[in-house]
């Protein structure tokens, strides 16, 4: 099994990689949804970056902190 240090490594790595897909899309993708009443693509990307701080909290103890959601490519 690989150890929590090399999962949340590549955890990072790996979300780095989607976020950079989304660099300079316009405006409008981040509104978008696959169906009504489900997530637009921002919400999406905001939950996922989300759960990257959730872990900080959990395993660390640091401070949350609320994040802004995204709606534009200034990812």
């Amino acid at each position: 099994m690989i150890s929590l240090d090399t999962s949340l490594r590549h955890l990072a790595w790996s979300n780095q990689k989607f976020f950079e897909s989304f660099l300079g899309q316009p405006d409008e993708v981040f509104g978008l949804k696959a169906a009504d009443g489900e997530w637009p693509i921002g919400e999406i990307l905001t939950h996922l970056a989300g759960s990257g701080e959730w872990y900080r909290y959990c395993l660390n103890g640091t401070t949350w902190t609320d994040l802004k959601p995204i709606v534009n490519g200034a990812v």
